[in-house]
């Protein structure tokens, strides 16, 4: 075999081997975002989840949280049923579609649980302000384009704020239905860290 065989048949073999280990790694996804990179979202989830260990709870209209975060969907409000033995809690009502049907004996409930710190609560909707503020949650009328009032213990001591989900946000992300589930744990995490 002559010098010139000899040296196209290593080029062809050096081509089949770099072609073949090329193939190798995009079929095994060496080239690949990889299936454990995670965006804040999915961190987020993992902090509620595993290292601020919170009891989520939600009551009415099912919000669009991804499938990783653990939650609980109630239908009725007991004491039984808010009984928790995790570290923290969260209660969410949930009735942006304005259905959500609660007694007052199931949200003094919950607002005894708010008002010894044994959980953190949180509304979305307009339909059940008034109710909330008669029943004492809150002592103020909040903004008309808001959709969210908090009463959490946020450094130590109890606080309730609005502006979480407005108007604004609605319009500003009405094709991005994960948009609501991400402000709400990012919210989640900034207050229950606070008291650590």
């Amino acid at each position: 075999m002559t010098k010139t065989k000899r040296t196209i048949l290593i080029v062809l073999v050096l081509f089949v081997v770099i072609t073949l280990a090329i193939m190798t790694s995009v079929r095994f996804g060496l080239f690949q975002k990889k299936a454990d990179d995670k965006d804040s979202y999915d961190i987020n989830i993992e902090v509620l989840n595993y290292s601020i260990p919170t009891d989520i709870v939600l009551i009415g209209e099912s919000i669009p949280f991804r499938e990783a975060l653990i939650y609980r969907k109630l239908t009725n409000v007991t004491s039984e049923l808010l009984e928790t033995h995790k570290k923290y809690q969260v209660i969410i009502l949930s009735d942006l579609d304005g259905t959500l049907s609660i007694s007052d004996q199931e949200l003094l409930i919950i607002k005894e649980k708010v008002d010894n710190h044994t959980s953190d609560f949180y509304y979305l909707g307009k339909n059940q302000a008034n109710r909330l503020k008669q029943l004492g949650f809150v002592d103020y009328d909040w903004p008309s384009d808001d959709y969210c009032i908090a009463v959490v213990m946020f450094e130590g001591k109890q606080d309730n704020f609005t502006g979480i989900w407005a108007e604004s946000d609605v319009q500003a992300t009405k094709d991005n239905r994960e948009t609501l589930g991400l402000l709400l744990v990012k919210q989640f995490i900034r207050v229950l860290s606070s008291n650590n």
